[in-house]
């Protein structure tokens, strides 16, 4: 029987790797059916994430294929700013979902994968660390 510690830090891993696995399976949608276009950073949104400090998220404005200017502020934030204001950025959206368009840099999309994929499976390793030492008299 498993520890409810084990439970709740393997379920806990779990979770940022299946964000991973929908980001993966979102990327492979841009890739195939995706609108590609060119926008630019226009701005830095200051975020303060707890413990971390202060992080900057890049707001990015582009035009839509229908030729309407758009602007999002992308979901991942860093610090120091992966960006500069000016800085030219692949972005990329779904055909008639401009609004959901997404920054599309191999940086950030690496940036991305990577931290919920090592998050999930340091919580995970930790939780099968758990039953380990559970098993153990």
């Amino acid at each position: 029987m498993w520890p409810i510690e084990a439970i709740v830090l393997v379920s806990l891993g779990l979770l940022p790797i299946g964000i991973g696995v929908w980001e993966i399976r979102m990327l492979w949608s841009l890739h195939h059916s995706g609108v590609r276009c060119t926008g630019t950073v226009v701005d830095l949104e200051r975020r303060f994430k707890g413990g971390s400090g202060l992080t900057f998220a890049p707001v990015v404005e582009f035009v839509d294929d229908r030729g309407q200017p758009r602007r999002f502020t992308s979901h991942l934030a860093s610090g120091p700013a992966m960006y500069e204001v000016g800085d030219q950025v692949p972005v990329t959206y779904l055909p008639g979902r401009a609004d959901k368009a997404r920054l599309t840099s191999v940086r950030h999309t690496l940036t991305t994968l990577l931290t919920a994929f090592v998050v999930g499976a340091v919580f995970v390793a930790i939780g099968l660390a758990q039953t380990h030492s559970a098993e153990v008299p």
